[in-house]
């Protein structure tokens, strides 16, 4: 999701089928392979799966972290959901 959004709670429900969670620093490094700060849609574990926010296709370029709090690498929305091996585009942000 951009960085700029946050989640619309009906929005998630009706795509996940569940409500969304903040998850514990400990959860998000025991899911993910990267501490918070750092987290990035790709090198995560392989239970993991990464579904990009559709809020991401209204830049030209997005700068994901790179697994640490000061790395961040230059993508397109496109490259950014090939390299993460994205699912699918979802709709889930509130609208600005």
């Amino acid at each position: 999701m951009a960085g700029d959004r946050k989640v619309h709670n009906g929005k998630f429900k009706r795509t996940f089928h569940t409500k969304p969670h903040m998850l514990s620093s400990d959860q998000v490094l025991a899911y993910t392979n990267h501490e918070v700060g750092g987290v990035c849609p790709f090198g995560v574990n392989d239970h993991v799966f990464v579904y990009l926010d559709r809020s991401l296709q209204n830049y030209d370029y997005v700068y994901p972290a790179c697994g640490e709090r000061n790395n961040a690498i230059k993508l397109t929305p496109q490259q950014l959901y090939e390299i993460s091996q994205a699912i699918d585009w979802v709709d889930v942000a509130k609208d600005q």
